[in-house]
């Protein structure tokens, strides 16, 4: 190699390490995460999946996620935090070869524009399934169109292990393989199936485990409610953030109206980009939309649009391509002002719309105040209940073991009923009320409940919910 070539290959890889370092460096120091609740649920799968295995088939937690994740969960939840980094480099790199296979311009702006898109970036320091699903559905579209169609079919055939709305996107591979006449690939969609259903079965002893464990029902309906159909439109500027949305919409207007103009011949390749990169995006926006238009029994949550960013960003490199070309003229000092005046525009985004390194919540300040008083006493040896799960993440206690720490006490109607005298209750004014239907007023109404402090958020918290705060009891 010559050094011109050696200089080459390291400005092509530069993006790659300067992103790397930004990420890892706003994982590290994040005090929380954009995932809630659920983030936690999933880290505690993925974390305990070896001591439990059942864990690596819980379809809430996704098979493929955990698998792939719990290596790294051993270290701990910045462990998780690396290989979400991990994978989304790898969604960047298949993403990169992806549009360099296609023959587009700029293949190397792929990178900011993934890493920077809003959402994107909210999700990486967690440990959300959301960059999984992504990341498989890069490297089945880079395989794609790099015409290796067997392999494109069995990574996308675990794309709903990683996402579940994989399932809706599964169809869209097969319809192109037979458009293309790619017969033997075919089959090769239910490899995903086939694999789960055959080791699952063995493990559990249904071969129908994953009809019976299927964790997603309309009964759930009633609690999430119902919203606007336009919801994930409005929420462009937070999911996509405005630049990229922008670049999205020409990008997809220039693959219309090509679409439309050219001969059958050409058409006809270009309907794999229509198929394959918009149809995707499509599909998953008005899947989720009408879920929660009609109530079915899911959140609307901006994460759900974070494992289309691939595609996505591939219609908004086409955009950014288009404007460059009618923009500058061929300049050469024009073209660099374009690129860095997008750049500075895409990245700003972000950081306006998500504070990073994610700040600590009001919630998890208060249990972590409470957290240090279990800690100090030394009470962390007693039986605990708790609602949060980020009791069981804070004192680092394995929440499948049940001789030390339990979700929820036994009977919320009656309290202290099959308890065990002198365990710790955690009563939080978010779950315990909420799922598990315990309101305050019954706890101080026991006399067998003895409190020992109630923790509020400090006014340095990122959020400000003054109304938030957590009890500690000792019952006895």
């Amino acid at each position: 190699m010559t050094p011109k070539q050696f200089e080459n290959k390291l400005l092509q890889w530069l993006p790659f390490f300067v992103v790397a370092l930004i990420f890892g460096y706003l994982s590290y120091f994040s005090q929380d995460s954009y995932g809630g609740g659920d983030d936690l649920h999933h880290y505690r799968i993925s974390r305990y999946a070896f001591q439990n295995p059942s864990f690596f088939f819980d379809l809430w937690g996704k098979p493929v996620f955990t698998f792939l994740s719990a290596p790294f969960s051993q270290f701990g939840y910045n462990g998780t935090r690396f290989y979400n980094l991990m994978a989304a480099l790898l969604t960047v790199f298949f993403t990169w070869k992806l549009v360099s296979s296609k023959g587009m311009k700029n293949a190397w702006m792929i990178v900011p524009f993934i890493f920077f898109a809003p959402v994107y970036a909210s999700m990486i320091p967690s440990a959300m399934t959301e960059i999984t699903g992504s990341m498989f559905l890069a490297l089945a579209l880079m395989l794609y169109f790099r015409k290796q169609f067997l392999l494109a079919a069995i990574i996308i055939s675990f794309l709903p292990f990683a996402r579940i709305e994989g399932l809706f996107i599964l169809p869209l591979f097969g319809l192109m393989f037979l458009i293309r006449k790619q017969w033997t690939a075919i089959p090769f969609l239910l490899t995903g199936v086939l694999v789960y259903t055959v080791i699952g079965g063995f493990f559990s002893g249904d071969f129908l485990w994953l009809l019976h464990k299927f964790p997603y029902s309309s009964k759930s309906a009633g609690i999430y409610g119902s919203g606007s159909l336009l919801y994930y439109i409005d929420r462009s500027k937070l999911i996509w953030g405005i630049p990229l949305t922008l670049l999205f919409i020409v990008g997809l207007l220039k693959l219309i109206f090509d679409f439309a103009k050219t001969k059958f011949s050409k058409a006809n390749q270009l309907l794999d980009d229509f198929v394959l990169i918009f149809l995707p995006i499509l599909v998953i926006v008005s899947f989720h939309s009408i879920t929660w238009f009609l109530g079915s029994g899911a959140l609307a949550l901006d994460r759900f649009m974070a494992m289309v960013v691939p595609p996505f960003v591939v219609l908004s490199l086409s955009g950014y391509n288009f404007f460059e070309k009618h923009i500058t003229f061929g300049k050469k000092w024009a073209a660099v002002s374009f690129k860095i005046i997008i750049l500075v525009f895409v990245v700003r985004t972000t950081f306006l719309m998500y504070q990073l390194p994610v700040p600590i919540s009001a919630e998890k300040d208060a249990i972590s105040q409470a957290c240090k008083y279990i800690l100090d006493n030394k009470l962390d040896d007693r039986m605990i209940y708790y609602y949060d799960p980020n009791v069981f993440f804070i004192l680092d206690i394995d929440p499948t073991d049940d001789s030390r720490i339990r979700e929820a006490i036994p009977d919320f109607l009656n309290p202290g009923n099959e308890m065990i005298h002198g365990s710790i209750l955690f009563w939080d004014s978010h779950f315990s009320p909420g799922q598990g239907n315990l309101p305050l007023e019954r706890i101080l109404e026991n006399e067998n409940f003895k409190s020992l402090g109630v923790f509020k958020p400090s006014p340095d918290s990122g959020e400000r919910e003054s109304n938030y705060m957590v009890y500690l009891f000792e019952f006895n």
